[in-house]
């Protein structure tokens, strides 16, 4: 019986994405048995969904006091989906993806050192291992703007200069540019 069960097993989880009626399928063993078969379907199904990371997953893990989210899917970590819960180009989620490289380096070499491994902790450590390799976080810094210095005035009023005087004969344009690359010039040398 128990060999028809399994046999009829791997025909539901194949024949259920036809959305054939599972109880005609069954009808030979009865009710009883196409419950059963039904269960055991069901839960080598989602066994075989788990082992294959099949559906995308999604993950959150407070690492060094920081939320860290990312999603993976058949054993790759999502590259684009780390801090996404963080507005993009901010230095938050620049901080949170500098942090996420470091998790899953340090995963890593946890898992690296463990010691009889099942198939799927072998699965696991090859997602996160390759993660710490392959993601390059978004290093993002900003800074407070800052006035700029004299020589950088000097310099911008005489390309400003430069340019007024390129289509213009008027000689007193021409007299300030002059006067304007000498000051930057002279600012330059010292």
């Amino acid at each position: 019986m128990i060999k028809y069960i399994l046999l009829i097993t791997v025909l539901i989880s194949t024949q259920a994405n036809a959305e054939t009626n599972i109880v005609e399928i069954l009808e030979p063993i009865g009710r009883p048995g196409a419950a059963l078969a039904t269960y055991i379907a069901e839960d080598f199904s989602s066994y075989m969904t788990r082992q294959n990371n099949y559906r995308v997953e999604a993950k959150s893990y407070n690492y060094k006091d920081q939320q860290i989210t990312f999603q993976h899917q058949l054993w790759k970590v999502k590259e684009n989906s780390i801090c996404s819960t963080y507005p993009n180009n901010t230095q938050e989620k620049s901080k949170c993806q500098v942090t996420a490289k470091e998790f899953f380096t340090e995963v890593c070499q946890y898992l690296n050192n463990t010691k009889n491994k099942q198939s799927i902790q072998i699965r696991s450590q090859n997602m996160y291992c390759n993660a710490a390799i392959s993601f390059q976080p978004k290093i993002i810094l900003i800074s407070e703007a800052r006035a700029p210095t004299e020589i950088e005035n000097a310099r911008s009023e005489c390309n400003g200069l430069i340019l007024e005087a390129m289509g213009n004969n008027d000689l007193r344009v021409a007299g300030r540019k002059e006067e304007a690359c000498n000051q930057y010039n002279k600012l330059k040398k010292s």
